[in-house]
């Protein structure tokens, strides 16, 4: 039986810790509970100290944040019993009571958002506490129905991950940033290694969460599971961390939308970081550099195909072809500005990053500041053209939205080079083709990236168009870097 190989295993057939990362999707259905205690297991067989982290339920964490604003209108209550009927129609799939289980963490919600629809002041720092809860719910499930098969120890994360304030990083230093997308820089911790492997339990904790010093709930940013997970891999300086979701793997494309994409075998630290930034959504860009820092490797897995290999990511693992994929981001905004009223909208270009628009690139050409903007406020609309516009009351500076950025990403620019790089041959390529046109191009030749400022429309034409030209015939080229297709 499993628990009698735990608690009787030699400690010195131990080779380290897993970090295993749960996203909503996997955890939001009863089937993959039986998947999820098969690789706990075969961790366990394989020597490795398992620790998990979840994600909320897939779409809960934008329910909580609905509940924000009906908290302040007061129309929470009927929400709150909805996101609790949720939870116990899970519960009840899993053959758990889900009423026992959950029902003091749904009183500690209800009391908080019944505290903000008296005090109508909705600050980041209730904001992150009221959102936090849905790692809540999903680990305390999670612990539940593990518990029935292995020793398993919940955790709340606020005690694990709690950095000092000098580990936190200075990328965005306003208050909402520090409460709801903290990023910080942690180092191994000898005192948390051994204190968990003194548990000699599975660990189940929560993603997306942390703690500040003054024992406030902080947020990691959307997403932010992952980060999590390599947080936790870096402190306990685990063997791997695992990123479990519904795609097996990293692919040449978002495989949804184009069906010709085929998984990779293997990427380096900085590849699949590019590929996160601008469009991959299979990992968050954040969790690659304490990982890389660390030297700890990452995979990528499928639920669904939890047997086959998953996508390895390491600093041994970069490739050796040209271009390596095509991803797309959507959802941009575009701002231009004359040179000669840059410094005068200085403020209200600040007014709105701090309304929730982030600076993509920036560029200056034909005496334009041209500011390419994603909006990255989960709790209010994006505003729209008019309004924006009406904001800088002068008709020379123009602000438009529907764009869409799809970007080219291979090998960097050779210290030394002896050919025309790739990026020159696609631009020749486009030049050439009538059919791709394109508002802007960003051109970054020294770390291997090359994007094309479109309409939202054009996107898709534009990735089947370069993605048969530059990936699919690397398939039958190099077919040991590449594993399945989307079928």
């Amino acid at each position: 039986m499993l628990n009698q190989h735990w608690i009787n295993r030699d400690e010195s057939m131990t080779t380290g810790w897993v970090v295993l990362k749960f996203g909503g999707s996997s955890v939001a259905e009863a089937r993959h509970w039986q998947t999820i205690l098969k690789i706990i297991q075969k961790k366990i067989h394989s020597g490795l100290k398992p620790v998990l982290v979840l994600s909320a339920l897939k779409n809960v964490s934008n329910q909580l944040e609905e509940l924000l604003m009906l908290s302040l209108s007061g129309e929470h209550q009927q929400a709150l019993e909805n996101l609790k009927h949720t939870h116990l129609t899970f519960a009840k799939s899993l053959n758990l009571d889900g009423e026992t289980i959950l029902s003091p963490s749904f009183e500690l919600l209800k009391r908080s958002c019944d505290r903000l629809n008296q005090s109508q002041q909705l600050t980041a720092r209730e904001h992150a506490h009221i959102v936090s809860f849905g790692e809540i719910f999903s680990s305390l499930l999670g612990h539940a129905f593990l518990s029935k098969q292995l020793p398993a120890q919940w955790l709340d994360v606020r005690s694990i991950l709690k950095p000092s304030r000098d580990c936190y990083l200075k990328t965005r230093d306003d208050n909402w940033h520090r409460y709801v997308s903290a990023e910080f820089e942690l180092n191994y911790s000898r005192s948390l290694d051994e204190k968990l492997t003194c548990l000699n339990k599975v660990i189940i904790t929560q993603g997306f969460i942390g703690c500040n010093d003054n024992n406030e709930t902080i947020l990691l940013g959307r997403e932010g599971s992952d980060t999590t997970a390599a947080y936790l891999g870096v402190l306990l300086e685990a063997k791997n961390v695992e990123i479990w979701t519904d795609v097996c793997g990293v692919f040449t494309t978002n495989p949804r939308e184009n069906h010709k994409a085929r998984q990779i075998l293997k990427l380096g630290y900085d590849e699949a970081r590019r590929m996160a930034a601008f469009g991959a959504k299979i990992l968050h860009p954040r969790a690659l550099k304490p990982l890389a820092s660390g030297k700890i490797p990452l995979s990528v897995h499928g639920m669904d195909s939890f047997l086959k290999k998953g996508t390895e990511i390491s600093e041994n693992s970069e490739n050796n072809y040209t271009i390596y994929a095509v991803v797309n981001e959507v959802d941009l905004h575009l701002l231009s500005v004359p040179m000669e009223l840059a410094t005068k909208v200085n403020l209200k270009i600040n007014a709105l990053y701090n309304r929730g628009f982030d600076r993509v690139f920036e560029t200056i050409e034909n005496e334009q500041s041209r500011l390419l903007l994603k909006y990255n406020n989960s709790v209010k609309p994006a505003p729209d053209d008019a309004e924006i516009q009406s904001l800088f009351e002068n008709n020379a500076i123009n602000f438009k939205s529907d764009y869409g950025l799809i970007t080219l990403i291979g090998k960097a620019l050779p210290v030394n080079r002896t050919s025309p790089h790739w990026i020159y041959e696609v631009l020749e390529y486009v030049k050439n083709n009538d059919n791709l046109q394109f508002t802007h191009l960003y051109v970054f030749e020294s770390v291997g990236r090359l994007s094309f400022l479109i309409r939202a429309s054009d996107l898709k034409f534009w990735n089947e168009k370069l993605h048969a030209k530059y990936i699919e015939n690397q398939f039958e080229l190099h077919p040991s870097d590449y594993g399945v297709g989307w079928e």
